[in-house]
């Protein structure tokens, strides 16, 4: 008989470490899991807000590329901003509106929304199609701002009339509250007269 027998089973101090290495992976599975909820709850409230949040992207990128009043069209180009509304005219035309010669781009207050409103424009300036995208529902009224960079000193103001020039900056604050929320949103056109 041999005294050196091999013994089958885990000793105590095995089993031990097994059950240790069993927790952690458990833990991690746990955390991972209670990640995915919470990912998955706010995508889907993220989801909700989709659409309005695509059309404040797509302002910002219009505005960006607002046409300025000097170039030569058959028909008006103008930036024309007030204390609650604003439109301009962009030649900058998203694909499938390749036909387009140009949209005019409208924000204003709709009762609590705030909607900005896309026409697309002929070669005579004759409206095609319009397309209404809500931004933000407000509890209160949207305020436009436009910044002067020409005046001495460079100054905010609450409308904006020059009819031979963009402002620097085109700033549209909402009080708090709205839903989504609306951050900061000021925005530089690119294509500027100097």
């Amino acid at each position: 008989m041999n005294r050196w027998t091999s013994q089958t089973g885990l000793s105590l101090f095995e089993l031990l470490i097994a059950l240790a290495l069993l927790a952690v992976i458990a833990v991690g599975i746990a955390s991972a899991f209670g990640l995915g909820m919470r990912l998955y709850d706010r995508t889907g409230a993220l989801g909700e807000l989709a659409p309005e949040l695509a059309a404040r992207t797509q302002l910002r990128t219009l505005m960006a590329l607002a046409t300025p009043p000097t170039q030569i069209a058959t028909f008006p180009i103008v930036f024309e901003g007030e204390t609650d509304a604003l439109s301009f005219i962009t030649r900058a035309t998203p694909a499938g509106l390749s036909d387009a010669a140009a949209l005019r781009v409208s924000v204003n207050q709709n009762g609590t929304e705030l909607v900005m409103e896309i026409a697309s424009l002929q070669d005579d300036g004759m409206v095609r199609q319009v397309w209404a995208f809500p931004l933000t529902l407000t509890s209160a009224p949207a305020e436009f701002s436009y910044f002067d960079d020409r005046t001495v000193p460079p100054e905010w103001r609450t409308t904006w009339d020059d009819e031979n020039a963009l402002p620097a900056l085109v700033r549209i604050t909402v009080p708090e509250g709205a839903r989504p929320e609306w951050p900061d949103f000021t925005v530089r056109p690119v294509l500027r007269q100097e």
